[in-house]
């Protein structure tokens, strides 16, 4: 988290720096820049889950256990679970890059 403080303020310094933006656009590109790393960080964490939830169950099906489907299916769901808690932090920070826009 501390990182994403750090980036978030060095890419405020350098838009400030870089070109004549408003303080307040490079607030909202720097909650949106944020948001996208962090949603991007969970979409791959979903596709880890699921993918090490495929190779458990497959594992397990290859030893005879009727468990392999339902652990792939846990899986599934809760890769699932992430994604949407990924589109919910876009969709919060769209909603606080709006706001800090319209505050000109």
């Amino acid at each position: 988290m501390r990182i994403s403080v750090i980036l978030t303020a060095s890419l405020m310094t350098l838009a400030l720096v870089g070109c004549e933006k408003k303080p307040e656009d490079v607030q909202a590109d720097a909650i949106r820049d944020n948001a996208d790393a962090t949603t991007t960080a969970m979409e791959a964490e979903a596709d880890a889950m699921e993918n090490r939830a495929e190779v458990a169950g497959d594992a397990m099906a290859a030893d005879g256990s009727v468990m392999g489907s339902a652990v792939e299916t846990q899986g599934a769901v809760a890769a699932e679970a992430v994604r949407a808690e990924a589109d919910m932090v876009t969709k919060q920070a769209e909603a606080q890059a709006d706001a800090v826009e319209k505050t000109k």
